[in-house]
């Protein structure tokens, strides 16, 4: 079966958009924060900023088990 989580947001940022889903329920994506974009990690119920290399936006286009570790 499958079970479907509001994702909601970080906090100052407005819409989620999930990118994509491994099989541990970890969701990666990004949320609009104003004319920005930023990256997430949800996992546990718990949404992380996953930050930037400097400029207003980043972005991200999937998860896979491989990812995990180099996410934690």
């Amino acid at each position: 079966g499958y079970t479907i989580t509001s994702l909601a947001t970080l906090p100052g940022c407005a819409n989620s958009f999930g990118q994509g889903l491994n099989d541990r329920g970890q969701v990666v994506g990004v949320v609009q924060c104003g004319e920005a974009y930023r990256a997430f990690l949800y996992d546990n119920g718990v949404m992380k900023d996953l930050g930037t290399l400097g400029g207003d936006s980043s972005s991200v286009a999937g998860i896979s088990m491989s990812d995990i570790k180099r996410l934690e």
